[in-house]
């Protein structure tokens, strides 16, 4: 005859697996919401660079020099000229129903007034709607407009003059995504953020069915009595399950979309265990302190879905008012964010240590602002 089994964490973590194993809103909670979270997410930016927005281009004046304005702004990658109407009520209209984001206007005499150096404008107009299409399309007219003026210019002038000896440059150096790879900054982000609300909802769901279908009775004797080893029991098979899926997610970045990791992993391995430890406890607190599953369910809900809000990705820490710091300062999703993100850009600006630094590294202005924030950093984790 085979012995009882000894009351203790493995018999409950036991009992745990195959309730989990048996419940199909369990195993549609844990192991469907995240697969197709996942896929959708993944789908969505399978594209990750943002190319060819929609622009209409107006050329009142139809010269050699606004056709060549108008191939400049064709060839820049993240614009794409759809349409070139007659007048501005077309290029509004196009705008309107959203065909296009933005429309350029060259006016009448353009050629005539640049070859006259008397500086004819040309107007740009982009949908400040949609935040971030927006914030692309400007970065590229602007590059392109400037490059379009510039070569028009020296073709109105004719030979390219001498520079002047003395002359002020300015150089803007792009330390993190230089590519504007929404992938590596938004798909990071927004996966852990999917993650977080589905592991607080599953340890209130595995918790309080014990108020409801299953027996709490059952549930401390399996722990020998112990409410804390009970409690541990619990949560383990949910800690290991999720823990898993965390670490399968770099793989997925890296093996569909090409984003690599190169932080520190120990660190971030412990923020993750840290993330998931913190959102299970919220779970379990909501259930023992209402002991009713759909409102320990819906409290909880409403405690981690505001979540990505105050975590610092969209909208920056430095903006916000005392309410969203002190709210996201007590939801794990923040500092595990501050530690994802913090170092994903220290990889990216890790030094390769077989080959030079970068002339921009060696220089005295980048030594002496390294120093600057170095110390800066050092009197807010030291202060006096």
């Amino acid at each position: 005859m085979k012995p009882a089994p000894k009351p203790g964490f493995w018999l409950v973590a036991r009992r745990e697996w195959r309730w989990l194993l048996h419940d199909r809103a369990a195993r549609i909670l844990i192991f469907a919401v995240p697969v197709f979270a996942f896929a959708v997410l993944t789908a969505v930016f399978s594209h990750p660079v943002i190319r060819e927005l929609g622009v209409v281009v107006v050329d009142a004046d139809r010269s050699d020099t606004s056709r060549m304005f108008v191939e400049q702004v064709a060839a820049s990658p993240n614009l794409g000229i759809v349409e070139r109407p007659g007048d501005l009520a077309s290029a509004a209209r196009a705008i309107r129903s959203g065909e296009a984001i933005a429309a350029v206007y060259i006016a009448a005499n353009f050629e005539r007034d640049l070859k006259a150096g008397r500086r004819p404008q040309v107007v740009a107009f982009y949908n400040q709607q949609f935040l971030t299409a927006a914030g692309v399309a400007s970065s590229g007219l602007s590059d392109s407009l400037a490059a379009a003026v510039e070569n028009a210019a020296s073709a109105a002038r004719g030979a390219p003059q001498a520079a002047r000896i003395g002359s002020l440059v300015a150089e803007t150096i792009v330390l993190v995504n230089p590519a504007r790879n929404y992938a590596q900054f938004l798909l990071r982000a927004l996966l852990p953020m999917v993650l977080h609300v589905v592991i607080a909802l599953a340890a209130g769901y595995a918790v309080g069915s014990e108020f409801r279908r299953r027996s709490m009775r059952a549930w401390l004797a399996c722990a020998g009595g112990n409410p804390i080893i009970a409690l541990a029991g619990k949560l383990a098979p949910l800690f290991a399950i999720f823990l898993l899926i965390m670490l399968t997610l770099p793989l997925i970045l890296e093996g569909l979309l090409g984003i690599s990791f190169r932080g520190h992993a120990p660190m971030v391995v412990i923020a993750a265990m840290l993330l998931i430890v913190g959102y299970l406890a919220l779970g379990a607190l909501m259930q023992l302190l209402v002991r009713d599953l759909a409102t320990g369910l819906g409290l909880t809900g409403l405690i981690v879905s505001p979540a990505f809000g105050y975590a610092g990705v969209g909208f920056p820490v430095l903006g916000m008012n005392a309410f969203a710091l002190a709210w996201g300062a007590i939801l794990p999703l923040r500092w595990y964010m501050a530690v994802l993100l913090g170092r994903r850009r220290g990889g990216y600006l890790s030094m390769s240590p077989r080959g030079p630094s970068p002339r921009w590294q060696r220089s005295p202005c980048f030594t002496r602002c390294s120093r600057s924030c170095a110390c800066a950093r050092s009197r807010q984790v030291h202060p006096e």
